[in-house]
């Protein structure tokens, strides 16, 4: 299960996120999004293949404090399909 991670305040930590998600299971991927104006991370997608620990981590982990910062921990919404114009035959 996909799940999208935002805070209060930007500067979010893949070792953060390993430590506080890692506690529920198996993460197979983090992504941390960056602010291009601001060059830190606010954001993040955290994937965990196994969805009772996902879930476990949301109850467990939204709207908590990590280093001063409250995250926000939802189910991530699926990502549209890019449908672009196709060139050519």
């Amino acid at each position: 299960m996909n799940l999208y991670v935002a805070t209060t305040d930007s500067g979010l930590e893949l070792r953060e996120l390993l430590q506080s998600f890692g506690k529920f299971g198996h993460i197979e991927s983090v992504e941390l999004l960056s602010s291009l104006s601001r060059g830190h991370s606010s954001s993040a997608f955290v994937d965990m293949p196994n969805a009772l620990e996902a879930r476990a981590a949301i109850v467990a982990l939204d709207g908590k404090m990590i280093d001063g910062r409250t995250l926000l921990v939802l189910p991530a919404l699926p990502r549209p399909a890019l449908k672009g114009k196709r060139i050519g035959h």
